[in-house]
């Protein structure tokens, strides 16, 4: 009712007193506007186009469509103030007869809509300005190809379609509308890219801030006593990032309930995952494997890590005791007499 309404608002008020246009077919211009005089029914696969074009770019649409047969063109107008965007669905089937159809009528639609937004309809403007407000157009055209995730070679398919191209008194050469096309298409894929890299990065910030959740509530837990518990924790907080400290934990909680084979497996993965590098896990790693196997008895393992701890820290007595140790239980007294005999050794234990 309101299209009907208006269209004979406008005719009352001699609409051709203030007209101005851009169409998307520069040799047929729209002289006699007589649509306003009828009222044609919508075509839902366009309104479906414009809806997803104007949501693509959070806006409300600030014109009204029309459906217009036998009009063979598409135009963005303002007629004493109303703005539309009138369209022959003939006319943009026979666009897109040798491409990608919905790219095409998508990209003319968008064209046609950027001069709304870009406020070229409101003023009428001269030849070399009218050319720049046709790139402009051109430009949110490869702009909104991007955004709904066409290929450059489709947005670029707009142009190729139109037939009537060079020396046009009020539209670009061919070549001028295929770079103002590209650039717009590779700013909406910089800004998709943008968009994505931050969401990653947040994404990424989450999982990082879990885990390190995870893993303080594991700490609690261990330093609580609640081995079983905290080791729950430690895995959660493994499963969102891969680290060595988690793991060097869960080996303690092990070592405290004795559960040395468990204790073993685990440092012994974190040994063979080649990523221990700082000089403190590299300690503790080899520390708790050396007193996982010493407290099973295999004294060739432990004395074997016991001098990794050692190799390490020299200043490190209690891992030179404890390697003393595993050497005198494994039948070489000579070895562990010399470390407890050693002046530096005799002069640490002293100083401490």
């Amino acid at each position: 009712f309101f299209q009907v309404f208006l269209s004979f608002y406008l005719l009352i008020q001699n609409y051709n007193s203030q007209i101005y246009n851009c169409d998307i077919n520069s040799t047929n211009k729209a002289s006699q506007y007589s649509f306003i005089q009828s009222y044609y029914e919508k075509d839902s696969e366009i309104e479906i186009i414009i809806k997803k074009i104007t949501t693509n770019v959070g806006l409300q649409p600030n014109f009204i469509s029309l459906n217009y047969p036998n009009y063979d063109n598409c135009s963005a107008l303002n007629l004493n103030g109303f703005r539309y965007i009138v369209y022959d669905k003939d006319f943009l089937n026979n666009l897109a007869n040798n491409g990608n159809r919905i790219v095409i009528i998508t990209s003319v639609i968008s064209h046609e809509i950027a001069h709304h937004l870009q406020g070229h309809t409101i003023n009428n403007t001269n030849i070399k300005n009218r050319k720049y407000d046709e790139l402009e157009s051109d430009k949110f055209a490869g702009y909104i190809s991007a955004k709904l995730g066409y290929s450059l070679n489709d947005a670029l398919a707009f142009i190729n379609s139109l037939k009537t191209i060079n020396n046009s008194p009020t539209h670009p050469n061919k070549s001028d509308r295929l770079i103002a096309v590209q650039s717009g298409y590779e700013f909406g894929n910089s800004e998709i890219n943008n968009t994505i890299a931050r969401e990653k990065l947040s994404i990424e910030n989450t999982i990082l801030a879990k885990s390190d959740e995870y893993f303080i509530e594991g700490e609690s837990f261990r330093q609580e006593k609640k081995y079983d518990t905290a080791i729950n924790s430690f895995l959660k907080s493994l499963a969102l990032r891969e680290d060595a400290l988690p793991k060097i934990l869960i080996s303690q909680c092990y070592l405290e309930q004795k559960d040395f084979k468990n204790a073993i497996k685990i440092l012994t993965d974190l040994e063979q995952s080649n990523n221990v590098n700082e000089k403190l896990i590299k300690d503790l790693l080899y520390y708790n494997l050396g007193y996982s196997f010493y407290n099973l008895q295999d004294y060739n393992k432990s004395i074997y890590y016991y001098k990794k701890v050692v190799s390490l820290d020299d200043n490190d007595i209690i891992s030179k005791a404890k390697l003393a140790s595993a050497y005198y239980y494994n039948n070489e007294i000579d070895k562990a007499y010399s470390i407890f005999t050693n002046p530096s050794f005799d002069s640490k234990v002293h100083a401490s």
